[in-house]
């Protein structure tokens, strides 16, 4: 068999959906508040986190020069959610900070915007996030060039909720966003890139990409148990490596179980 050899120019981690400061998501084995008060991660967490020190040595072994996050870095402190861990903003951010120094350490950072359920109506959470982390906020939407092959990757949060399949929402992106592309209102995007569906999907079409991105959380109950397999998510990072002749190649590092929180189990 012929091996492939490829030169790989530069490495990209994307990350999303971390949701720090809710009981179901990445949280290390143990937090200080403000307050002084430690909090100890649970078993599900410690999963999580376990695995969350996976991705970063990966990112460690494939040289990874920059970090995205597509938004909804905290779980926010809306009062309709039942499964926030503390509902004080400046934690919650302190525990980002804390968390994402230690796959961002030398690299850029950029982040966008997230859902605004889980955002604040006083100010801005991801520009002063990126700020404590000499990154840079970029807003609700953003094109990425990649320099030296003049590829661009289109970043933003949420694509939409799709009724039942995911990949209806890469669809529809890729058709619409051509169209205005068509129409001279956007510019050219080799790459379409969404998180907020907690999951990971990738659409290889002629002449553009588009992928969602997994998130940092398990199964949350909302409700009700509607669409139960459905709202099973892929929980790791992307590394989206570029060779020398501008080829993206996407990487996923998912979990293989995912750690339970909401769902009683007996034995009879």
């Amino acid at each position: 068999m012929k091996n492939l050899n490829m030169i790989i120019k530069k490495a990209i981690a994307i990350i999303s959906d971390t949701h720090f400061g809710a009981y179901h998501s990445l949280f290390p084995p143990e937090y200080m508040t403000k307050n002084k008060q430690v909090i100890k991660a649970s078993k599900g967490q410690k999963e999580i986190y376990n695995h969350w020190r996976y991705f970063i040595k990966k990112c460690d072994e494939f040289n990874v020069d920059t970090v995205i996050h597509l938004g909804d870095i905290i779980h926010g402190i809306n009062t309709k959610s039942k499964t926030t861990i503390f509902h004080k903003f400046d934690d919650q951010i302190k525990l980002a900070v804390e968390v994402l120094k230690e796959i961002i350490k030398d690299r850029k950072f950029f982040l966008v915007a997230g859902s605004q359920f889980h955002e604040s109506i006083e100010f801005e959470i991801g520009e002063t996030i990126a700020g404590k982390l000499d990154g840079k906020f970029l807003g609700y939407v953003a094109d990425i060039e990649i320099g030296f092959c003049k590829k661009t990757l289109n970043i933003a949060h949420s694509p939409g909720n799709p009724l039942i399949y995911q990949a209806t929402t890469l669809d529809r992106e890729i058709i619409f966003y051509k169209l205005a592309e068509s129409k001279g209102m956007v510019k050219r995007a080799d790459w379409i890139i969404r998180g907020h569906l907690h999951t990971y999907s990738h659409q290889d079409n002629s002449k553009i990409h588009a992928m969602l991105v997994p998130c940092w959380c398990g199964y949350e109950v909302i409700r009700d148990a509607k669409l139960y397999g459905k709202r099973q998510p892929d929980i790791g990072g992307i590394i989206l490596l570029i060779d020398a002749e501008g080829r993206i190649i996407p990487l996923h590092f998912l979990m293989e179980k995912n750690p339970c929180f909401y769902t009683a189990g007996e034995i009879i």
